[in-house]
């Protein structure tokens, strides 16, 4: 709110109520990199009405294919950015409809039910994923795979059967939503499990 209050906006809370006055304006912003990307996302969205932005993240990046994923959307819909290092900027301009746009699954709530599978004598198939998907999430299927389940992939689904589950070290600064069904199959899993980079959780 301190960065939206700097550049126009007026946020007060009263409670549980939260007030928005006043209209974002400027080019250039800065936030820390290792808090929610929704509030980076937030930011990126509005800023090709305000001109075109620069926006500078502060600290070390995390949750950093959520910011490409917003990136990606928006240049589907006609704005074209850049990302080096810790410098994102966004030109000015009006989003324009792609008119049809295919939406992959989401890989963050597949993750529950990979992991469901691989605790699972039956196993359990999700459909409708995308293996090359921009989202970082689907590296559950890997993780899942190096702690010994059994995994079938085809074109557009992933089928995870229990095997011989094992504890595994897990870097999790840039998948923060699918520690929560790593660390319950870690629990079925032989040996100790480490996740690392989560402290936003």
């Amino acid at each position: 709110s301190s960065e939206m209050a700097r550049h126009g906006a007026l946020v007060t809370r009263d409670g549980n109520i939260i007030s928005c006055r006043g209209r974002l304006c400027g080019n250039d912003f800065a936030l820390r990199a290792d808090i929610s990307s929704q509030f980076i996302s937030g930011i990126l969205l509005a800023s090709p009405l305000l001109g075109g932005v620069t926006v500078r993240l502060d600290g070390t990046v995390e949750s950093l294919d959520y910011i490409r994923m917003t990136l990606d959307v928006m240049r589907r819909f006609g704005i074209e950015s850049s990302l080096s290092e810790n410098i994102i900027t966004v030109c000015s301009g009006g989003y324009r409809s792609p008119e049809t746009v295919s939406v992959s699954g989401d890989w963050s709530g597949c993750a529950f039910w990979i992991c469901a599978g691989a605790a699972s004598r039956d196993g359990i198939t999700c459909t409708g994923v995308d293996h090359g998907s921009a989202q970082g999430d689907r590296c559950i299927v890997d993780i899942v795979r190096s702690m010994g389940a059994d995994i079938c992939a085809s074109a557009n689904s992933v089928t995870v059967k229990r095997g011989k589950l094992a504890a595994v070290d897990v870097e999790a600064a840039d998948i923060p939503d699918i520690v929560p069904p790593i660390a319950a199959l870690a629990a079925a899993a032989d040996g100790e499990t480490h996740i690392r980079g989560a402290g936003r959780l």
